[in-house]
């Protein structure tokens, strides 16, 4: 009778340590899920981020778009207005 509960005590103790083992290492894998969790949001962040950044990009660097920015952007100038400015650039002669 004495092996018996010695046994079953043994058994109880071994029972009790992987419950704890257990039970720490579910904790863990949650804290570890959770971390997962937050880098895989920032990374969609980041990449949502990107994909409007690549929009705006290729947006600016049409061709159609450069031309009507750079027509609405800038005002013609008189060819006569330059000439003159350049005329009136003195210049050493040598």
């Amino acid at each position: 009778m004495y092996q018996i509960q010695k046994i079953l005590y043994r058994l109880i103790i071994i029972l009790i340590f992987f419950t704890f083992v257990t039970t720490f290492l579910n904790m863990r894998i949650q804290n570890k899920q959770s971390k997962i969790q937050k880098i895989n949001k920032e990374i969609r962040e980041k990449q949502e981020k990107l994909q409007n950044l690549n929009a705006d990009w290729n947006y600016l660097r049409n061709k159609e778009n450069i031309k009507s920015l750079s027509l609405s952007n800038l005002e013609p100038q008189n060819n006569k207005q330059h000439q003159n400015k350049i005329e009136s650039i003195p210049f050493i002669n040598d």
